[in-house]
């Protein structure tokens, strides 16, 4: 149990340190990243809640999309637009 702590700790710290980061994304700004709604994104969350590889946490009522799994789920095809958002995040 220890030991995975650490691994988890060395692979990028913990939920705080993904937020300061950028790695978490409020429904608005993954919404953004994907140019659709937030309901859109939100509806997403909860369906893929169900899987092996949910997109997003839902914490206090609100949800956290995962950056990676997000930028994973939208088409390859990406747009000048959406990569320029991407990097600035």
């Amino acid at each position: 149990m220890l030991a995975d702590r650490v691994r988890q700790l060395e692979s990028g710290g913990d939920v705080i340190d993904k937020i300061l980061d950028d790695e978490l994304l409020t429904l608005a700004q993954a919404a953004d990243i994907a140019e659709c709604s937030d309901e859109k994104i939100r509806q997403a969350c909860e369906l893929a809640s169900a899987t092996n590889t949910p997109l997003g946490v839902k914490t206090a009522g609100r949800w956290l999309v995962g950056k990676a799994r997000l930028l994973d789920d939208i088409d390859p095809k990406l747009t000048t637009r959406v990569f320029a958002i991407c990097v600035a995040i």
